[in-house]
């Protein structure tokens, strides 16, 4: 790569999140707004409308249920060797 992730952050953070951050102090955008940026001979543009030949946002697709996590996982199996431990120890007793 020509350029690494470090500059790439700092460009970033000076031409768009500063910009944008001025932008959104004005109070132009309101929370919710989607941001289009798009750029002009003086550089940076942020509008409401998408910008010209962009294509539109398509909505998030349903969320997917997650399989359970490792550790539910690992939770259900001790709680059943728990139970078999506990019947081993009635079946004894009795």
């Amino acid at each position: 790569p020509i350029v690494g992730a470090r500059p790439m952050k700092r460009v970033l953070q000076k031409d768009v999140i500063n910009e944008l951050s001025k932008v959104m102090l004005s109070g132009e955008f309101v929370s919710g707004d989607t941001i289009y940026i798009d750029t002009d001979k003086n550089g940076l543009v942020f509008g409401k409308e998408p910008c010209k030949g962009a294509e539109k946002p398509k909505a998030d697709p349903a969320p997917k249920k997650k399989a359970p996590a490792k550790k539910e996982k690992d939770l259900e199996a001790l709680k059943k060797a728990t139970k078999d431990v506990e019947d081993a120890v009635k079946d004894i007793e009795e």
